[in-house]
């Protein structure tokens, strides 16, 4: 899986943008909401699959660690 592609078209652009600008908290100079760029977008979709791999990878770990032994003072 070297590579993935995502299509959209130019009306899914026009959905997509503002609502990852929206995700994003993305604002105009105004302070006013703006439109996320393909650049962004894509940033923010490779942090999401490090991130996804990363716990996975972690709970793996976690898991192969052998329980402590038990321990019963009385």
């Amino acid at each position: 899986m070297a590579t993935i592609t995502i299509q959209t078209t130019a009306q899914q652009d026009q959905r997509l943008a503002p609502a990852f600008g929206d995700l994003l908290g993305l604002r105009n100079a105004q302070g006013r909401p703006r439109n996320a760029t393909a650049a962004e977008a894509k940033a923010y979709l490779i942090a999401h699959i490090r991130q996804i791999v990363v716990a996975y990878e972690e709970r793996l770990a976690k898991e192969a660690i052998a329980p402590p032994a038990d321990f019963s003072p009385s």
